[in-house]
């Protein structure tokens, strides 16, 4: 909004005063500019002039953007080896951008101060996650899930959730039970074969260990392990159970403490299966299998089985992670596909995370298109002049696609801070050529090179010191430990640098080429609409001024 509030301040406070400090086209206030540069506001024209008097009156830096710039500019052969020269760097930086920017696999908590940093370093071996020190204790492990019982389409309500209350439940939303009828003995063999299917998932981890068998699958089933404690029963107890037993018998179960053989809950012997490793409560078992009674203790609501994870705890390469979720959610499905009577759905752990990175990815590529549109209203809005506005845009998308090339480069990859910058890039890379367009259709010359002359005088100074303002603010934020603060400053710098690189040579060059003359592209109808708005005379484009006929 900063550069529209210039643009408007200009012409309806600056220009509106009988033209005084038109030239200038500062967007400060008008006496004070005037005081500043020694002209009369009550009675002294600037532009009355001699050309040779202008020319006198301007500063050394205003002088190299008056001859040596636009000298170089104007020449066709400069011009063209501009454009070949920032078209190879648009080319190169969207071609960068669609292949090789690549997704993080650190988490915001491994990233939030800068990897040099001492705490950090000590922080990343507490989490496991250091470099050398990768987790692999088989303790530390994520699992993958398939519940019977719950909408696979729409799993979780989130209607009415509060972020910050105080109760979980209420932060995360309810669950979408489904009245399926899980007791069924169909239903308890169905959970059985997804026991067996989800085994032989090349995703779940085998134990060496394992006993009486090596190598078995790491796979907590209720289901299977309450079948083996029936049969091993003296006499024996069928299975599956009459559904309106089920609930009952799986209690009976797990508070059978007498019983220290196969498929044993708990016992004090500790051969139960709750009892792994050195546990001895069935804390961990319940939340890697269980099942969840109705108020009525004879129906379910649900249940779940699952298998601890092949891959590394702190793993999370969307490339490693990703086809590892598609086969717990492939066997769900197809599950689901067999018994349509159940709701039934296969899900890792990693979801979540592969969630936010694919939430984080839509937002750059959806943000940085609705940024440039935007961008491109503001300055049809601000300029009054499609023409104008369409190759200041150009010229954005290339400073975009420049930045692209410095990310490539610093091996930055999209986390939770660069996809946020990202989307604010857009709105710094428009400053700069929006001052150099709007003085551009306000300049008074009667070709492109001479409106584009008038604009780099007037512009460029402030354009060019304003940029230097924003660069040396940006480098503080260099010795940042803080990692948010290290990248801001990062992507302000480079952003602005291209910025200004663009602004000062492919906008003027491409100005000069092809920016409209006269009212070419001018949109009279929104000048006049906003004279209306902030009761201003009607203009007549008075700075156009129409080429002369050869």
């Amino acid at each position: 909004l900063f550069p529209a509030a210039v643009v408007f301040h200009d012409r309806y406070f600056v220009n509106k005063n009988n033209g005084f400090c038109v030239s200038h086209a500062c967007g400060c206030l008008c006496t004070v500019c005037a005081g500043q540069w020694g002209l009369d506001t009550a009675n002294k024209d600037p532009a009355a002039k001699s050309q040779g008097e202008e020319k006198k009156d301007l500063r050394s830096i205003e002088l190299f953007f008056h001859d040596s710039m636009w000298g170089a500019l104007d020449k066709f052969h400069i011009r063209m080896f501009v454009f070949g020269l920032f078209g190879i760097l648009s080319i190169v930086g969207i071609s960068l951008a669609a292949t090789d920017v690549k997704l993080t696999t650190r988490s915001v908590t491994e990233t939030f101060l800068v990897e040099s940093n001492i705490l950090q370093q000590t922080l990343n071996l507490m989490l496991g996650t250091n470099k050398a020190f990768k987790a692999g204790d088989s303790d530390m492990k994520r699992g993958g899930y398939v519940f019977f019982g719950i909408d696979a389409k729409k799993p979780i309500d989130r209607k009415g959730t509060d972020p910050i209350a105080e109760d979980a439940m209420k932060q995360k939303g309810k669950v979408n039970y489904v009245s399926d009828d899980l007791t069924s003995p169909d239903t308890q063999l169905r959970v059985i074969e997804a026991c067996d299917k989800v085994a032989d998932l090349a995703s779940v981890a085998k134990n060496p260990f394992s006993r009486p068998v090596a190598n078995q699958s790491e796979v907590w089933c209720f289901m299977k392990d309450f079948k083996t404690y029936r049969e091993n029963q003296n006499p024996p107890l069928p299975f599956p159970v009459p559904e309106s037993d089920l609930v009952r018998e799986l209690a009976r179960w797990k508070d059978d403490e007498t019983y220290t053989g196969p498929g044993s809950y708990w016992n004090p012997m500790r051969t139960g299966v709750s009892q792994q490793g050195d546990q001895a409560n069935d804390a961990l078992y319940d939340l890697f299998t269980a099942w969840i009674p109705e108020d009525d203790g004879v129906r379910m609501k649900a249940m779940y089985i699952s298998g601890n994870l092949s891959t590394a705890l702190t793993e999370q390469d969307l490339d490693i992670i990703r086809p590892e979720n598609a086969q717990w959610e492939d066997a769900g499905e197809e599950l689901n596909q067999k018994y349509p009577s159940v709701q039934i759905m296969g899900v890792t752990e990693r979801a979540e995370w592969i969630a936010i990175m694919d939430a984080l990815v839509a937002g750059v590529v959806t943000g940085i298109p609705a940024s440039l549109a935007i961008a491109l209203a503001v300055l049809t809005i601000a300029t009054a002049n499609w023409m104008v506005a369409c190759l200041a845009t150009l010229s954005i998308v290339g400073v975009m696609a420049s930045f692209f090339i410095t990310f490539s480069l610093a091996n930055w990859v999209l986390g939770m801070y660069e996809c946020m910058f990202l989307q604010l890039t857009v709105g710094m890379a428009v400053d700069y050529i929006v001052h150099l367009a709007h003085a551009y259709n306000e300049a008074g010359g009667a070709t492109r090179s001479q409106k584009m002359r008038e604009a780099l005088t007037e512009m460029g100074v402030s354009v060019l010191s304003g940029a230097i303002s924003t660069l040396g603010a940006s480098i503080f934020l260099f010795i940042a430990q803080f990692n948010v603060f290290f990248l801001y400053g990062s992507f302000i710098f480079f952003v602005i640098a291209w910025s200004l690189i663009w602004a000062l040579v492919f906008f003027p060059a491409l100005m000069i080429q092809v920016g409209p003359q006269g009212n070419s592209g001018d949109m009279v109808w929104l000048r006049n609409l906003k004279a209306k708005l902030t009761g201003a005379p009607p203009e007549n484009n008075a700075a156009q001024v129409m080429p002369a006929k050869a």
